[in-house]
């Protein structure tokens, strides 16, 4: 089953660091993966994490994000995502369809 957290945005770069280190059980393991909805998710998530995790922005800048439709390899990048930022306020609502069908995340709304 799918968490679904609404948090204030003063404590989006605390989730985020919590979630690298909690997804990070060794200094071997991979980077988390982490995709962000938003061109501004993905920038503030850049901002906070660095490359402690490895970060793919869905949205690309200049894209109606009412009108977006994911690409195959959006859903591939959802699909083995630990951690999904996503907006809220109806911005990436294709996003709630999408993840019907697919495997548990932790899925965090960064409003």
């Amino acid at each position: 089953m799918r968490a679904f957290v609404r948090v204030p945005s003063w404590v989006f770069s605390l989730v985020v660091l919590g979630a690298v280190f909690i997804a990070r059980p060794s200094e071997s393991a991979d980077r988390p993966k982490v995709v962000a909805t938003t061109v501004q998710i993905t920038a503030l998530t850049t901002a906070v994490a660095g490359d402690l995790i490895e970060l793919k922005g869905i949205i690309p800048a200049g894209v109606d994000p009412h009108e977006f439709e994911p690409l195959a390899s959006d859903l591939v990048a959802l699909e083995g995502a630990t951690l999904i930022l996503q907006h809220g306020i109806g911005l990436d609502s294709w996003l709630d369809r999408t993840l019907k069908a697919g495997r548990s995340s932790t899925i965090v709304t960064v409003t």
